[in-house]
């Protein structure tokens, strides 16, 4: 035992008891009324040591204060008194959200649905926090620290000044169970290029997650949300696509990435070496010790192995060129649309997937007249689901005989209501 603190809490006083075991560094009691504050006080103080500190929280309800990275918790006071804490294990992921804002990131439970018992539903709960951290990290110079002029700005090892948003940023990193702190990775790709959301990144393996490492963002992306996967080839026959889709999506402030995209050129290879086992490589079959293949296949391959999904390629569909998509439109985005054995998949910054299943007819129209509208025609796709469908507009209409076959081969209702 190292030391205890008494807290003012909704339901009377609570007690905190630091310990020394790594697996169990804090044991919490609740409930404990007013009377029994000196006994709990004389207890410890004769039998272990240690003298009890009482804390009162803040409550004011101020929403700016300090923020403090202790040992298991951040610290949010306000006038030296605690606000509230955050457990560093519940934290999933830090960003640095432009130049001012640390934006931390919570993984939801695991909830399994049983329709047997229910009372399990859904519940309600904080997934993101944002703090507003403005100016430099500063760090002491001298002896005296308590003035500004005995005080300079940080600087990282390219000389650039650290923010005070960076600086928390990092300490929340190192403290919590995220980043490098994992462990070491399996295995790691760099400089990859990925459409949705955009940027380069950095793919680093660990035996249960992937994680993308951007400049200015980063994401965890758990193997168990990994839900469908699709190898699909660009248009321009140049580059390679792989789409990922997420439930849950990861976030990015208020925006949802249901999908990631990645790109490689069709030609790009890349060595690649697994720190794992013979016995750890004996779990996945499909996954061997080292690659040295081009870029999509590999990475493909490595995902599929650690998430167990199937890899989507594209259907038997070919446009008039020969190709396995089209070009398309879905309101000003324009994008790329597949025709899969099961369904179809635009891809844009935002991509929409769509499953024959769940489809209940496809139309074609023309809209609009002149030119223009005699050389593209729309293309809706009518859900069973109420108000869900799409218009997919300014296709070629060298496209519609193909897409015409296709799908009435997969037993979709069509109907042509430009030959009518």
């Amino acid at each position: 035992m190292m030391s205890a603190d008494c807290y003012r809490v909704a339901r009377n006083f609570q007690l905190r008891i630091s310990l020394r075991l790594p697996d169990t560094p804090r044991v919490t009691f609740d409930g404990f009324p007013r009377d029994d504050h000196d006994k709990i006080k004389r207890t410890l103080d004769d039998y272990y040591n240690i003298k009890l500190e009482t804390k009162d929280p803040a409550l004011k309800g101020y929403n700016w204060g300090k923020v403090n990275v202790l040992n298991h918790d951040i610290e949010f006071s306000v006038q030296n008194k605690t606000a509230f804490e955050i457990p560093l294990s519940a934290v999933a992921n830090s960003n640095v959200a432009g130049k001012n804002e640390v934006s931390l990131e919570f993984a939801p439970p695991a909830f399994k649905k049983d329709p047997k018992n229910l009372s399990l539903k859904p519940m309600d709960e904080m997934v993101e926090i944002r703090f507003y951290v403005p100016g430099k990290s500063v760090k002491p110079r001298g002896s005296d620290a308590g003035s500004d002029d005995e005080s300079e700005v940080e600087l990282d090892e390219d000389g650039n000044e650290i923010t005070a948003a960076q600086a928390l940023h990092s300490a929340i990193a190192e403290k919590a169970d995220i980043g490098e702190v994992v462990g070491d990775s399996i295995v790691s790709f760099s400089d990859v290029l990925i459409l949705t959301p955009r940027g380069r990144y950095t793919l680093d393996f660990y035996p249960d997650s992937v994680r993308l490492l951007g400049k200015s963002t980063d994401y965890r992306v758990p193997f168990t949300s990994v839900r469908r996967l699709f190898l699909l080839p660009k248009l321009d026959d140049l580059h390679v696509q792989l789409v990922i889709g997420l439930d849950p999506p990861i976030r990015q402030g208020a925006t949802r990435y249901p999908f990631l995209v990645l790109q490689w050129p069709k030609d790009e290879e890349v060595d690649a070496e697994l720190a794992m086992t013979d016995e750890e490589l004996a779990n996945y079959p499909d996954l061997k010790k080292k690659y040295d293949a081009p870029s999509f296949t590999v990475i493909s391959q490595v995902i599929k192995s650690f998430t167990g999904k199937r890899v989507t390629p594209p259907g038997s569909f070919r446009n008039a060129q020969g190709l396995n998509g089209i070009k398309a439109n879905v309101k000003a985005v324009q994008g790329e649309l597949y025709f899969l054995d099961k369904g179809l998949i635009f891809i844009a910054k935002q991509p929409i997937l769509i499953d024959f299943s769940k489809t209940e007819t496809i139309s074609f129209s023309r809209v609009g007249g002149g030119i223009a509208s005699a050389r593209t025609f729309d293309m809706r796709v009518v859900s069973r689901a109420e108000g869900t469908d799409i218009i997919f507009s300014s296709i070629n209409k060298e496209e519609s005989a193909h897409i015409t076959a296709f799908l009435k081969e997969k037993g979709v209702r069509v109907k042509d209501e430009i030959e009518e």
